[in-house]
């Protein structure tokens, strides 16, 4: 999966769900989508909140482009979330656990650097101990979309690869029998909880699932998926 800033509870079902989790940081970057922004609760709706980037562009990689720290504040950032979650049941357990400790990482200059260490924190918080590795560190890979995606699957010994229900769309079982591996796809089930009105607000950022619920709770909803 490409890095993606704070994703969804699915996203986490996937890392939950394999071996090895490959952050496929060395593809081209696309604008409107989640690599530098998500959605977060807001007045019973919500609101887009992430960082800015400098230069990005489709003709760059993912790994390749820098925040823009000059326009990205996380004293603001931290503030929309105090003023959205201040209130919720485990918003000083992730505020320290996660929150502070990303927004204080002084070593973080790439959106693909800040959306790993994200993950990582996140991962660590509710107890997911799958390795996380770099596609653009893996040598041998090949050219072409299925070629690409079946090297990393023989550089990192993998005869199953499941992919996010997204690739439904792109991708067959058939495409990648043929090279000797299983191909599934993660479909995330309804993952429901109290919010702070009665309209749920569903498919935000995992930052919410982490704010309404108990450690527990959160890996009970991690196990609500099927693979197809």
């Amino acid at each position: 999966m490409q890095p993606y800033f704070f994703p969804y509870i699915g996203y986490f079902q996937l890392i939950n769900a394999v071996d090895v989790f490959i952050l496929y940081d060395d593809v081209t970057y696309i604008k409107g989508g989640w690599i530098a922004r998500n959605r977060i609760y807001e007045r019973g709706s919500f609101n887009y909140w992430g960082v800015s980037l400098e230069h990005a562009s489709s003709n760059r990689l993912i790994k390749d482009i820098k925040i823009d720290k000059q326009n990205t504040s996380w004293q603001k950032l931290l503030k929309t979330i105090q003023q959205n979650y201040g209130r919720t049941p485990y918003s000083s357990s992730v505020w320290n656990s996660v929150l502070l400790e990303v927004a204080g990482n002084q070593n973080i200059n790439t959106i693909s650097e800040l959306n790993e260490y994200a993950l990582y924190k996140v991962c660590k918080y509710i107890g997911i101990e799958t390795p996380i590795i770099r596609s653009s560190e893996l040598p041998n890979l090949k050219e072409g979309r299925i070629e690409r995606l079946v090297s990393i699957c023989n550089e990192v010994g993998a005869d199953v690869y499941i992919n996010a229900i997204g690739g439904k769309e792109l991708y067959t079982k058939e495409m990648f029998k043929t090279h000797g591996i299983d191909l599934y796809f993660l479909k995330t089930n309804e993952v429901k909880y109290k919010q702070a009105s009665d309209f749920f607000v569903a498919n935000l950022s995992i930052l919410d699932v982490l704010m309404y619920n108990s450690k527990e709770q959160v890996k009970e909803h991690l196990q609500n998926f099927e693979l197809e």
